[in-house]
């Protein structure tokens, strides 16, 4: 479906895509289009009024792209960062993909234009390791020490529902999607894991003995149980 949107003297055209496929609604900007990829179960007339709603910063957007060389696709989508949601743009170079940090926005640098959603998450959780490494085995380290344990090592992973887990050989896993938490609820769970490799199972000693170590680790963890869905499925 195409549709046009008024702002001030200006007419912006624009189309809607519904497909099956996408749970949440889209908008993508380019200097000439705004495309709109939205659930089939979405109403037209709630996706109309999202963008009318939206209409300056896709005015502004536009703008700003009128000024730039390079391909950019303006998205009100974001990706979770400490907790936080962060806008990304999409520019089109023919250069390697890439996510670069930049003024508080992600740039997602890559060579074609229909980059998926599912590939945006596959790059970020890719630069989410390479950014967190270090600061995991500081930590795993800084916490080992601090509870007198030594884990056989440790593994970064996608987990569907857990945090981290300790295995019986005492080698740590810890859930890809945490590092999208603040770094305390990081260091929550990596020192949580660990404690495990004293005590086993999350009876009362477990607490006391975590508490010792981490007064506030209750706060922490409510923290993530309140925010697991949305990290989670971000």
């Amino acid at each position: 479906m195409k549709g046009k949107l008024r702002y001030g003297n200006t007419i912006i055209p624009y189309s809607i895509i519904q497909t099956k496929r996408k749970k949440t609604m889209q908008i993508f900007i380019e200097k000439d289009k705004v495309e709109v990829i939205a659930p089939e179960s979405k109403k037209i007339s709630e996706i109309k009024d999202i963008l009318k709603n939206r209409v300056s910063w896709i005015f502004n957007s536009q703008l700003k792209l009128k000024e730039i060389k390079t391909d950019v696709i303006y998205s009100e989508n974001s990706l979770l960062y400490l907790g936080k949601n962060i806008l990304y743009t999409i520019k089109i170079l023919q250069k390697n993909e890439k996510i670069i940090l930049k003024n508080k926005e992600f740039q997602i640098f890559t060579k074609s234009k229909s980059l998926s959603i599912t590939r945006i998450k596959k790059m970020y959780d890719t630069w989410l390791l390479a950014k967190y490494l270090s600061y995991v085995e500081k930590k795993i380290k800084h916490f080992s020490k601090l509870l007198n344990v030594n884990p056989t090592g440790y593994q970064i992973r996608i987990m569907k529902s857990k945090w981290g887990s300790a295995t019986v050989s005492d080698n740590i896993h810890l859930n890809l999607h945490l590092l999208k938490a603040p770094r305390k609820m990081i260091d929550y769970v990596i020192l949580h894991e660990l404690a495990h490799l004293r005590i086993k199972g999350h009876g009362h000693d477990f607490w006391v003995y975590l508490e010792k170590f981490m007064p506030d680790y209750e706060k922490r963890k409510n923290w993530l149980d309140q925010n697991q869905v949305e990290i989670i499925q971000n």
